[in-house]
């Protein structure tokens, strides 16, 4: 039951707008280069008006930050942790390319126009909250203690996970870009190119 005032829902949804339109400005101009002014212009509001929603254009970004990973995260943590571990991987990796689809631009902007504050893997071990990359690495350790992935010198848990994630990220970018009009069934390409992956890693 929705108990907002007409009110609330109006400035709800401007406040939304204005997230959105940022988005769009970001897309188009790069992190340093939109203003609030062309915001303001974009959604026939005044410029002085955007303070009413947010205190400046960092409150702005972080916030568009936060519902990024809010709602990537949320896509993970759909999947079964009481999945065996390679399937678990599987629709993990499958979860990764829908929310590329689904939220396009939050996507592109989220994972291409932004640099990663993790400078090492010990570090994003050791971040509070962890990173969504970290579901992930527990997804690939669950797998390895199960003896269904094998390690190797120099390709163990970091590597195999990045591994993973580069495929997955491609084919989010993929479908988000360049092949966004184009006529195939992508999910069951997704599948095929994940199992095959994963069953490169499977302990034998």
């Amino acid at each position: 039951m929705n108990d907002l005032t007409p009110q609330e829902r109006r400035q709800q949804r401007t406040h939304q707008m204005i997230l959105d339109t940022a988005l769009e400005l970001i897309k188009e101009q790069g992190i340093d280069k939109w203003s609030l002014r062309e915001l303001a212009r974009r959604i026939d509001y005044s410029p002085s008006g955007l303070y009413e929603y947010f205190d400046s254009k960092d409150d702005i970004l972080n916030t568009l930050w936060q519902d990024i990973g809010s709602k990537f995260r949320t896509y993970l943590q759909s999947v079964s942790l009481d999945l065996p571990p390679e399937d678990y991987l599987l629709e993990l990796g499958m979860a990764y390319v829908r929310f590329a689809r689904d939220y396009p631009n939050y996507f592109i902007v989220g994972f291409s126009m932004v640099r990663s504050e993790m400078l090492s893997f010990e570090e994003a071990r050791q971040q509070d909250p962890e990173p969504s990359f970290m579901i992930l690495v527990r997804g690939v350790e669950k797998a390895i203690e199960a003896g269904v992935i094998r390690v190797e010198a120099g390709f163990d848990v970091f590597e195999i996970s990045y591994t993973v994630w580069a495929l997955v990220h491609g084919m989010g970018m993929l479908q988000a870009t360049y092949l966004a009009d184009f006529t195939v069934d992508f999910k069951e390409i997704d599948r095929a190119g994940l199992r095959s992956l994963l069953r490169g890693l499977l302990a034998t």
